[in-house]
Order: structure tokens, then sequence, then C-alpha cells
């Protein structure tokens, strides 16, 4: 129980709620269930077997594949449904034309049935209960797929398939999962955490929009009528100097990253390079890739060279994360080339 809730980084509070309030059906969950109905992790341990290894049940090995086969085909069919505009790499919109449920609902009504024969000649009181808990999973899976494949939030969710990143690896396009994810999860916020609680604080550095927190406070159902009174805002500003201290420059045209990759990478050494020389290094230059990271490195090092600055780039030579910084602190002028981690 609490009386008193603090969220720190409140800025990533709604989509992460709208993330966990999701409902999903996954491959991987589908081939978990088949693995804990037949196969074992241990052999030489009974406690590991799967649960029809436990209580042989005629048939069972036979339904067990059987769905096995169904969930491949079916997310086979589902990822190869749309290709989707993004790329294979992201989520994309669940196709309006989807297989059917029973697909999967047919194998998994076949592995309930036996799982209540197992349940009804179980030799302990430990795997009546595994049995059983079993069966509610097959129910609850048929029943999440099912609210999934027929929207069942209708337009108030985002419904997407999750594409397999292991088997795109391979070169195999098939879907990871499929999702209905709430667009707007403000009314179960405040009906299952905030109404609960006598006080919430929500703190980030980025909780308003143009020095006011409408959207923030919409996005939590906060900005209801009735919530008026409960609701107190506070914004702080920053003690940093920024005028003395920041010279902002931002690219009012930049090519695709991903569908013009070679002129994009171009284009960000020519800024980086006139950036560098504008304020004598004493930057910090961000990357979300090694790759990228090295190609504008490298390509402005004689630059950099011809400045008498220091270049200290991740990964090379083998500095860790601690040393580079250090580095990076106490020589002022020097540039520091990093990723995201």
């Amino acid at each position: 129980p609490y009386g008193v809730l603090i969220v720190d980084e409140a800025h990533h509070f709604p989509a992460l709620a709208a993330e966990h309030l999701a409902t999903s059906v996954s491959f991987s969950e589908c081939l978990g269930l088949v693995k804990r109905l037949l196969y074992s992790d241990d052999k030489s341990s009974e406690g590991h077997k799967g649960l029809f290894a436990l209580m042989p049940t005629p048939g069972a090995g036979e339904a067990v594949m059987d769905f096995k086969s169904a969930a491949e085909g079916f997310f086979n069919e589902i990822g190869l449904a749309a290709i989707p505009v993004s790329g294979l790499n992201r989520a994309y919109p669940l196709p309006e034309e989807v297989p059917s449920v029973e697909r999967l609902a047919m194998p998994l009504q076949k592995i309930e049935s036996l799982l209540e024969q197992a349940q009804a000649s179980a030799p302990s009181e430990e795997l009546e209960l595994e049995a059983r808990g079993t069966r509610e999973e097959c129910r609850a899976l048929v029943k999440r797929l099912s609210f999934i494949l027929e929207r069942g939030w209708g337009d108030e969710a985002c419904y997407v398939v999750e594409p397999d990143g292991a088997a795109l690896r391979r070169g195999v396009i098939t879907a990871g999962a499929i999702k209905a994810i709430p667009l707007d999860s403000s009314t179960l916020i405040r009906e299952y955490l905030l109404s609960s609680a006598k006080s919430v604080v929500f703190t980030s550095a980025t909780l308003s929009v143009g020095n006011d927190f409408g959207y923030f406070k919409h996005a939590l159902g906060l900005d209801d009528p009735d919530e008026a009174n409960r609701v107190q805002t506070l914004l702080v500003g920053s003690p940093f100097n920024f005028k003395k201290q920041v010279t902002l420059f931002l690219p009012r045209s930049m090519p695709h990253p991903r569908r013009e990759e070679e002129r994009y990478v171009k284009e960000v050494i020519e800024y980086v390079r006139a950036s560098l020389k504008h304020s004598h290094g004493k930057a910090f230059v961000l990357f979300t890739s090694f790759k990228m990271l090295r190609q504008v490195s490298e390509a402005v090092r004689k630059d950099l060279d011809d400045m008498g600055i220091t270049q200290l780039v991740q990964g090379e030579e083998g500095w860790d994360r601690t040393r580079l910084l250090k580095v990076f602190r106490d020589d002022i002028n020097s540039v520091l080339f990093g990723v995201n981690s």
C-alpha cells in the first residue's frame, strides 16, 4: 500500500503506460508454451520435464506439434501480408486481411482438452495445479488473439505487427508479435494509479511544451474539470546560461538517413567540420551507430590535427569510457566522438 507516489523522468510515463497496457501475442510466447508442454531443459531432472512428459497423455505430442506448426504458419503469413513502408526492422500496421483466429484456437482447444485429461489423473497436487494453470493460459491466449485480430478497442488503439528481428538477420521475413496498443491510456492511468494515492509528484526536465503543461496533463487524464483543484504545476527555469554558453545550429533540411544514407553522411560530415572549426573543438559529437561514428571521425581527423585539437573516439586504442571522459574534461578544446551508450 502507498499514499504518496513520486515519478521521476515522468515524460516517459504516458508512453510506458500505453506499452504495458497493450494486449499482445508473440511467436516466442507460443514456442514457450510448446517447450513447457513437451520438452525438458535438463533430462536428468524430473522437475524440468514438459508437462505431458510428466503426465503422459495419448495424442498430446501430436497435438502440441500441430499447434507449433500452426503458430509458425500464422506468424509467417502475418509477416508477409503487408511489407512495411517504414522498413522491415520496425513495427507496422496490422493488415486488414488477417489469418483466422481458428488457425491457433483449434489446436489450443485440443491441447486444453488433453490437459483436462492429464489433470484428472495427475500424480501430485502440484502437477494438477500446473495443468489447470496451463489450460487457463491456452484460453487467455485465444482471447487475446481474438481481441487483436478483431480490433477489440475499435479506433481507440493502434494495431501493429512487430517483425522478428532474429529471423530478419537470417534473411527471413516473419512476424514476431502482434499488438493492440491503446492510443489514449489516460482513463486507465487515472482510475488505477492516480485515484488511489493522496499525492503524486511527476517531475522531469521536459514536462512542459511552450511553458504549458496541458499536453502532459491530458496524457494522464488530469485535464478533466473534476481534477482542476487537485492539480498544481510548477515550472522551474534552468540556471544554465544558454545565451552565453550555447550556440544552436539547426539545418533547415537534411537527406533522409536511411533512404539517402550516403548523402546524409556527407552532409553530417560537412556540418560537423564547420561546427568544430567555428567552436575550435570543445564538442561532444554523438551518434547512434559505430559505423557512422567511424565515417565522420575519420573524415574530420585531418582538420582537427591541423588545428592542434585532440580527437577522442570511442572504441579506438582500447580506451574505456571513464578514461575518455577524464581526458575530455581535462582538455577543454578536445572533441569526443561517441555513441549513446
